[in-house]
């Protein structure tokens, strides 16, 4: 290939498809998983995210397997996001995120931002330490706000950081435990309703 002085040329690693399913998916984080505990207990009763207000994160997740148009092995680097405008047909940027080397028939997720017509908040509504019997029980209410036009639907997810041994005493809305430190909830929101999530949790140690 030859190239004219001071010019440039973008190479083409991966041919172009359309057509690629995506998943898209809000997802209200509002306990950060650094505060997992790792053996230890944390008893203070303001000790992690006792009051967060934050905008759930928008998802886009894909499966890179030949029956999508993919099935080969993705590099690292930036992937950037187009939609298409129904109005004329051009595309719209909408976002973008660094991604690992992915593998083929493995998923691809994508953080394409803060869905900022949707809000979350998270607060401690009660809480209960009993040193001597060794346990702190904390209740906690979410509400979820969708101010769009349309419904929406909001994964909540909640980590168990105040101690490795825990159990979920009730809970008012249906829930998934992820792993030995999350759980998380499902809510699909009217538009311009509020969704309200209640439950409480049992640290031992």
């Amino acid at each position: 290939m030859n190239l004219p002085q001071n010019s440039t040329k973008q190479m083409e690693l991966i041919p172009a498809v359309n057509g690629v399913p995506v998943e898209k998916e809000l997802v209200f984080y509002a306990t950060e998983p650094q505060y997992w505990n790792w053996g230890g207990v944390y008893y203070d009763q303001n000790y992690g995210f006792t009051s967060v207000k934050r905008n759930p994160d928008v998802l886009l997740r894909l499966k890179n397997t030949k029956e999508n148009g993919l099935g080969v092995a993705l590099p690292a680097g930036r992937m950037r996001v187009n939609q298409r405008d129904d109005a004329d047909g051009s595309l719209e940027f909408i976002g973008e995120n660094v991604i690992e080397h992915t593998a083929r028939n493995e998923e691809v997720t994508i953080k394409l931002g803060s869905a900022f017509d949707v809000v979350g908040e998270r607060k401690q509504v009660d809480y209960r330490l009993d040193t001597n019997a060794r346990f702190v029980d904390e209740e906690i209410e979410i509400k979820l706000r969708n101010q769009k036009k349309v419904p929406v639907k909001v994964k909540t997810i909640e980590s168990m950081y105040r101690a490795t041994g825990w159990k979920i005493l009730s809970a008012d809305a249906e829930y998934t435990k992820d792993n030995a430190h999350q759980i998380s909830f499902v809510s699909t929101i009217d538009p311009e309703k509020e969704a309200v999530i209640k439950y409480k949790v049992r640290y031992t140690w």
